[in-house]
């Protein structure tokens, strides 16, 4: 106890240091914290369900580039019935709904549709109630129930213990609940935090826009399988029996479809893939490589701070050998002296440790202000218990990497040879000289790291803003209706939009109004194949394609290249036409003769006229290729085309006015409401906001890295200057001496720099090699560069060096000062 009081007065009794080193570890740790929350969240934490470690993920195998991951109803059924291989099969879909219930105003909510498998694979049991099991899905559409999550049991009817039997209205369907789903459970897939379980059965019903021939169809992929590996049976060992019957499936499936013969042994050559599933499901566009290599940043970053600390504690040691090598002579042993030095180093560091802890909970909701709404609703805030344990260690691991070496280094003492020292204030020596020096070296090579990440990321995220859109997103308002999501018909649904539409251009200001099915910039589209009337191919192209209104393109200012936009007389008349972009026009070779000539889309369908020609435009990905593509008029009815089945029951409204778009923002709510009051507006935003979320996640990446960047740079130089200025103080009865025997202030400084230097020439080495290998992983989240790019690599190098520069020059300039004389004295 004597010693731990001793030590706690020793780490406080100069304020400078237990100061500095408090700040730079709630810093860093906290920085460090935050990143693995977002990363724990996402990609580590295990589902709360027994044995997590038992579940797989069933997906097929990527072919032709089809990694969805998705098996079709029909299939997962035939799997449920054959794998006596797995404990369980369960299958999944997620889906927005609109709920209602008595007293209480509609709102649009997550739901997941499961099978009967579903909680008895997860081996859940319910808070109140019972669960969703086999026996709530007899027959599609039949069993019309609902779980409630634990979350939203509480917040939308308070916990009440007697909701059992109460009935909600799910998409205009009234559904029963039967039960609340455990406390902490939200679903599996990454990403969507569910709220609602509905029978998969009932699907069809809740959605109208499903096709009932995905019931049948082993094409129409759409479900999320998960499994339960038995006891003592591996995944390696389960997935080959999996295969062995999915095989057995495929040959049999073959034969009622009569598959060619040319096409047989690629249709049977199909298989399936188990991937540990004790995780969830799910993946969000960029999570994995972003996070990964910010954590992997954030630690680069809190390792710099522990390098810098320990540098300078190995600079305070050395001031300290007279007083150590005095307790070293009155009996203190080397093992008690280090762990004082330990002690010492522990105080500051736990309470830098506990700091960090706001600093992480900042840094978090900081973070998610960068992110798209729907994303963040997944996501806590707050530090949890996997923080906690991460501070925890983090403490432990930077006290001993802050304070173990300064604290060897220190308490090897010899009384008489450091007292001699002491005396000549001359502490320290050639050996603590070099690790110092290379703990610079160190510092310098990590910041270089990080300072080539964040220009690389800046200059692909400067790449994308110049990215040529084709359309204009400033002055355009979106939101998005689902009135069939309510229970509307399809005459209801028809007014609706129209009366939403009337109300939009009697509203002063607005200039333009349009619809699509599939909202722009969303990463989200229909793809259909098709042939070109008049050309001779074996198989038919693909292309993406959006049903919009007339004036889309003009309210879009999207350039007309050639023929024409849709009028009303085309979402109207029984005639199908078509508009192509530029890209489907040159893929197919048609060039401005587009224009009248007519694309096919399967035996029996209709053929479609090209009616005109737009220029390429960034229709369904801010950063993808513009794809080939095509679209056809919304119809509010007459749907006798194949094409328009696909058509979803909501719309997005793109409204263009000369008026503030926060004017607009406000008052759209309350149009809607006029025309039907129980319908919920969602996505209401700028199309300018809209757009810019699809890139927030280069954005977060970027100022994260930026300011990581910033931070192990200033560290560097920070200790850089320090290490200059100790070691140069040592050396001033040398630089006197030198002055005294002719040397000029610029030799002495010379000769500093040429010190300064070697060190950063090797930090600068080791910093390049490590960045390259860094940016060779950036690779994938980069755009229009690569992680090896030669300008940001040479200006990364040039900020280093001006940075080493300038620490390095405040030190060799008081140095190559020294009076002859101030040495003399000292002599």
């Amino acid at each position: 106890m004597h010693e731990v009081r001793n030590a706690l007065r020793q780490s406080l009794r100069r304020p400078g240091l237990p100061a500095a080193i408090i700040v730079m570890l709630a810093i860093g740790i906290g920085a460090t914290t935050a990143i693995f929350s977002l990363f724990h969240q996402l990609l580590l934490r295990p589902l709360p369900v027994p044995e997590p470690e038992r579940l797989v993920n069933i997906a097929p195998a990527a072919t032709d580039g089809d990694s969805a991951g998705a098996l079709s109803y029909s299939l997962f059924r035939d799997l449920e019935k054959n794998a006596s291989a797995l404990a369980g099969v369960a299958a999944q879909m997620p889906l927005s709904v609109n709920l209602a219930s008595e007293g209480a105003p509609a709102l649009e909510a997550r739901a997941v549709a499961v099978s009967g498998s579903y909680f008895q694979t997860l081996s859940l049991t319910p808070v109140l109630g019972r669960l969703i099991g086999p026996q709530d899905e007899p027959r599609i559409d039949e069993t019309p129930v609902v779980v409630l999550s634990h979350g939203l049991w509480q917040s939308r009817f308070g916990g009440d213990p007697n909701i059992l039997g109460r009935v909600l209205t799910i998409n205009g369907r009234p559904l029963t609940i039967i039960g609340v789903a455990p406390e902490r459970f939200a679903g599996t897939m990454r990403g969507v935090r569910a709220q609602l379980f509905v029978p998969l059965t009932m699907l069809w019903a809740l959605d109208e826009g499903m096709p009932r021939e995905a019931i049948d169809s082993h094409s129409f992929s759409m479900m999320f399988v998960f499994a339960r590996l038995r006891p003592g049976v591996s995944l390696e060992q389960t997935s080959a029996q999996l295969n062995t019957v999915y095989a057995r499936l495929q040959r049999e499936l073959a034969l009622r479809l009569s598959v060619p013969a040319d096409r047989l042994e690629r249709f049977l050559d199909q298989r399936l893939e188990l991937e540990p599933g004790g995780r969830g499901r799910g993946t969000i566009p960029g999570a994995t490589q972003s996070l990964t290599l910010l954590l992997a940043v954030a630690l680069l970053v809190l390792l710099t701070v522990c390098v810098n600390l320990a540098n300078l504690l190995l600079a305070r040691g050395a001031s300290r050998t007279g007083e150590l090598a005095i307790r070293d002579s009155l009996g203190a042993t080397r093992g008690r002296l280090v762990a004082q030095l330990m002690l010492e180093t522990a105080v500051p560091v736990l309470i830098g440790g506990l700091l960090s802890l706001p600093v992480a909970a900042l840094l978090l909701r900081a973070s998610v202000l960068f992110l798209p709404s729907w994303f963040t609703r997944t996501l806590a805030v707050q530090a949890g218990s996997e923080a906690l344990l991460f501070v925890a260690l983090a403490i432990v691991a930077a006290t001993i990497a802050v304070g173990l070496l300064p604290a060897l280094r220190t308490g090897r003492t010899n009384p008489a040879g450091a007292l001699k020292r002491h005396a000549a204030q001359a502490p320290g020596g050639s050996g603590a000289e070099r690790i110092r020096g290379a703990l610079v070296v160190a510092q310098i090579a990590f910041s270089l790291v990080l300072i080539v990440l964040a220009g690389l990321f800046a200059k692909s995220l400067d790449n994308i803003a110049r990215i040529d859109l084709g359309l204009e997103v400033d002055s355009v308002v979106t939101f998005t209706v689902a009135p069939r999501a309510g229970g509307s018909g399809a005459d209801r649904t028809a007014a609706i939009y129209a009366g939403i539409e009337e109300a939009l251009r009697a509203e002063p200001g607005v200039t333009g109004v349009a619809v699509a099915t599939i909202p722009v910039l969303s990463s989200r589209f229909f793809q259909s194949q098709y042939m070109v009337e008049g050309q001779s191919r074996e198989e038919p192209d693909a292309a993406n394609f959006n049903i919009v209104s007339p004036e889309f393109f003009a309210t879009l200012s999207i350039p007309l290249v050639a023929g024409r936009e849709f009028t009303r007389a085309d979402a109207n008349g029984a005639v199908s036409f078509v508009v192509v972009n530029e890209q489907l026009a040159r893929e197919q070779g048609l060039g401005a003769d587009a224009v009248g000539r007519y694309l096919m889309f399967g035996p029996g369908a209709p053929r479609m006229e090209i009616v005109g020609i737009v220029s390429d435009a960034a229709y369904n990905d801010v950063k993808g290729e513009n794809p080939p593509m095509f679209f056809v008029p919304y119809k509010s009815s007459g749907y006798d085309n194949p094409i328009y089945n696909l058509a979803a029951g909501s719309l997005t409204f793109y409204v263009r006015a000369s008026v503030e778009p926060q004017t607009l923002l406000r008052v759209i709510p309350d149009l809607v409401a006029s025309v039907d009051r129980g319908l919920p507006v969602t996505a209401l935003t700028t199309l300018r906001r809209y757009a810019e979320e699809q890139i927030s996640v280069d954005r977060l990446v970027t100022i994260l890295s930026a300011s990581f960047a910033v931070l192990a740079t200033l560290l560097a130089a920070i200790g850089l200057y320090g290490v200059l200025a100790y070691s140069l103080a040592q050396r001033a009865r040398e630089f006197g001496l030198r002055r005294a025997l002719g040397a000029t202030p610029d030799k002495l400084r010379a000769m500093v720099f040429r010190r300064v230097a070697v060190l950063a020439s090797i930090g600068i080495a080791i910093g390049l090699a490590v960045a390259l290998g860094a940016g060779r992983i950036a690779d994938a989240m980069l755009y229009g560069l690569t992680g090896r790019d030669p300008l940001t690599l040479a200006a990364a190098v040039a900020v280093l060096a001006a940075v080493v520069l300038v620490a390095s020059y405040v030190p060799a300039r008081r140095a190559s000062l020294v009076a002859p004389m101030e040495a003399l004295r000292h002599e």
